[in-house]
Formats: structure tokens, sequence, C-alpha cells
């Protein structure tokens, strides 16, 4: 029976860098087994990225287009009349725990936990570069003390979030050579992007003067493995106090990490499956050991599968799905399509049915796209040919789907990732901040005029 969850949250992991993704190095021997010993999903998807919608959708168990959260604007706030999977446990006696600096970027995510430790209470600036080892000195412990009674543990690492500074071994375990090596031009792609003075500045914070793209994502990597580390030690916790016949344990994460794809380096700023296709991997003595999952599934259906599994009644009105019978075996897909949305970098929608994959671009920012695209990821899983022009019929088709579903999620209410796009992208103050640290503001400005011209020529 299962009486417990432990819900691992692994923020910017791309589930391509994991070993049971497929990847060709070691950064994940941990979750590896773990995903060899339980049920891992090959095609899990987040409903909203980056990372203030997706732990809000994923907590509700509803989209971004429902709660109004679907960017990091601070005028989008959740109202406490939605459900809340933390409160709704806390009120059924399961004690509620979190380990997350998460309050610092929106209050909700306290919310309906009997403790919330944040391991960098006293420093703010510290909210996405707290460490690994950190957070579990206060998971470990929590657990110890509340081993005897029924629990929920949410532990969010932020690791792989940018900055990469992994500790040493972690820094030197994926590469060798000179990362400043002036004769090295893997990075001029980035420094002819319009937000490249943001990105110097967290270049600079990992290594002043590197050049070698490898080296970045070897520290990327080198991130993953120290986690998994962690997640070790936690593993090994549950099992000394006995736990792990009772426990539920998820991994997961809120999206993934672009370095270099589709010109986008070194963050989440659009839908392409770098950023949108997620790890997804359960594990327990309820759940079949070594099945793998080809259904599409997404970060809301993570809420009603623990309910499922806890055995506590699942609210109506929740858009994600019990992935219990996907487990079972009972059936064999819970949709047919998935949808995501990004409002935070650039403001994009994306829609998935089988393997055909449609964006549609309501402001492009920095990063020059079509305002449509369409790719066939079993052909093309990396979104290198958009199809648009070949497959117009099929473009009209998923179109007219994607209208139809908004219209009907939406209910009349204004789709507020168009109200982000009138509002302004909150990446565009952010990259200003950067021009003007640099004393840039002039071509800053030169770019502003010309992004205006454009959008008033289409």
């Amino acid at each position: 029976m299962i009486r417990n969850v432990v819900l691992i949250a692994i923020d910017t992991l791309r589930q391509d860098h994991l070993g049971c993704y497929g990847y060709r190095r070691t950064t994940s021997p941990t979750i590896d087994e773990l995903a060899r010993k339980g049920v891992i999903f090959l095609r899990a998807y987040a409903s909203d990225v980056p990372t203030i919608p997706s732990f809000t959708s994923l907590f509700t168990g509803r989209r971004g287009i429902k709660t109004g959260i679907v960017s990091h604007r601070r005028d989008e706030v959740l109202s406490d009349e939605i459900f809340w999977l933390p409160e709704y446990l806390a009120k059924q006696g399961i004690k509620t725990a979190a380990v997350s600096t998460l309050y610092f970027m929106r209050k909700w995510f306290s919310r309906g936990f009997n403790y919330y430790m944040n391991p960098v209470a006293g420093d703010r600036r510290r909210t996405q570069q707290v460490d690994a080892e950190e957070i579990n000195y206060y998971a470990l412990r929590w657990l110890k003390q509340h081993k005897d009674e029924r629990f929920f543990l949410f532990i969010h690492y932020w690791d792989p979030h940018m900055f990469y500074k992994p500790p040493s071994p972690y820094s030197e375990l994926f590469y060798s050579g000179n990362p400043c090596d002036p004769n090295n031009h893997s990075l001029d792609k980035l420094k002819q992007c319009i937000d490249w003075p943001f990105r110097k500045r967290q270049l600079d914070e990992i290594l002043p003067g590197v050049t070698d793209l490898e080296f970045i994502i070897a520290q990327y990597d080198g991130e993953i493995r120290y986690v998994d580390d962690k997640i070790k030690e936690v593993i090994e916790l549950l099992e000394k106090l006995r736990l792990l016949e009772e426990t539920l344990v998820v991994i997961c994460s809120d999206h993934g990490e672009s370095l270099g794809e589709h010109n986008v380096y070194f963050d989440h700023a659009d839908v392409y499956e770098p950023v949108i296709h997620i790890p997804l991997i359960l594990f327990g003595s309820e759940i079949p050991s070594g099945k793998k999952v080809k259904a599409l599934v997404q970060s809301i259906d993570i809420t009603p599968t623990i309910l499922d599994y806890l055995g506590l009644p699942l609210p109506n009105d929740l858009d994600g799905r019990s992935l219990r019978p996907l487990i079972e075996g009972e059936i064999n897909s819970i949709r047919n399509v998935v949808y995501c949305n990004q409002a935070t970098w650039t403001a994009k929608r994306t829609m998935i049915k089988g393997f055909w994959k449609l964006i549609k671009t309501y402001d492009e920012t920095f990063w020059k796209v079509p305002r449509i695209e369409l790719y066939d990821l079993k052909d093309d899983p990396n979104e290198t040919k958009n199809l648009v022009e070949r497959r117009k019929d099929l473009v009209d088709s998923m179109e007219l789907e994607m209208t139809r579903w908004l219209e009907e999620n939406l209910k009349g209410s204004i789709d507020p990732v168009k109200l982000v796009v009138s509002r302004g992208i909150p990446a565009l103050s952010w990259v200003e901040r950067a021009y003007k640290s640099m004393g840039m503001l002039d071509k800053w400005n030169e770019w502003l005029i010309r992004r205006k011209a454009s959008c008033i020529e289409e």
C-alpha cells in the first residue's frame, strides 16, 4: 500500500541528458536504476513553461490557460479558490513538506504545506542557486523526524539551472581541454544574438573568457550527476528507514534547457523539444518494474496520479488524468494530443498529435522564426525541417483543432498568452537591464525600433 509520496523535481533537466533516455554520458546512474525498477514515460511534456507556470500547472493539475498563470509576469496571481495539491493532502491529514525556494518567486508555492523549508531563506539572490547539498540537509533531516507519519515531501533541486557551476569533481567529470581556447569559435553564433549581453553575464559567472560550447554543456551534465548522487542519498535513507515499500517516488522536471538548438543558448525560451519534453519516472512497490510507456502524457497528470495511488478522490475540474491505468496496462493512451504554452521569453503555443508538431508564435522576441511551424518528430526529432509549405492541409486541420480546443477551454475568457504579449514579454526587460549595465542602451533602443517596425509590417 502506498502511504507516502516523495516528489523530486530537478529544475531545468533535459530528459535526453539522462542515461535512461539514451544519453551517452553517465550523468544519472541513480535515476537510471529507478527507471529500470519502475516506470519511465518516454513522451512526457510540460503543459506550461518555464518555472512558475510549469510548477503551478503541476500542483493544480490544470493548464495555465485555466489558472491564468502562463508566464513570469508579476500581475499574474493564482486564485485561492483553485485546487492545490499540498493543501488538499493536508486536509486529508497527510503531513505536507517542501524543501524549495519557489516561495521567493511566488508566495502561493508555500500554500498547503505544514512544513516549508527554504535553505537560503536569508538570501533571495540565491533562489535559483541553492545547492543540492543544502536541499538534502533539510530533506533528510525531515524524513528522519517524520518517518512514522503519513507524508508528502516535495524536494526541488535547482542545480542544472544556469549558472552551471557544479562542485569538484563534477566540474571535471565530462570535460578535458582548454575551455578558453581563442581558436574555438563554437560560441560565435551566440555572440551575434540580441540577448548576448544577458548571456555574457551568465557565462562570466561560470568562467570568464570561455569559448568552448562543449565545456558549458559538460558543466550542465556535471550538475545533473551531482544531483543524481544527492537523490541516491534520499533513496538510501528511505530504504534505511524502511519507507520504500510504502512510498511512491516521482522524479520529474518543470522543463528542459536549450543548449544551442534553434540558436537559443542556456535557457528555456521556447516550445521546442529540448525545453518541453520532460523526464518522468515513477518508482514504488505498486509500480511495475521495467515498464516503458510510449503514450503522450503531461505534467498536469502528476497530481491526479499521486491522488490515485494514495486512494484519494480526484476533483472533477482537473485537466490532468491519472496515469495509473496506463501504468497497469488497462489502457494504451489517455489523450491523443498534448498542448504547451510559453509566454516568458517568447509567446508560443504548440500541439503534438501523434508525431506531428505544430508551433504557433505570437511574439518571437529575440529569435526570428516563422509564425507557423510544422515538424514530423518521428523523422525529424531535432525539428530542423519546417514542413508548413509541404503539408498545408495538415497545418490547416491542426490549427483549426488548436483553435477549437482553445475556445472550448477559455469559454469566452481572454487568452492569457495573448494578454502577456499585449502587456510585454517579461524577458524584454531582463535583457534591457543587461544592455544598460554594459552601457549599451543606444544599441538596445535601435533594436527596439527595428522590432516595432517589423511588427507594424506584419
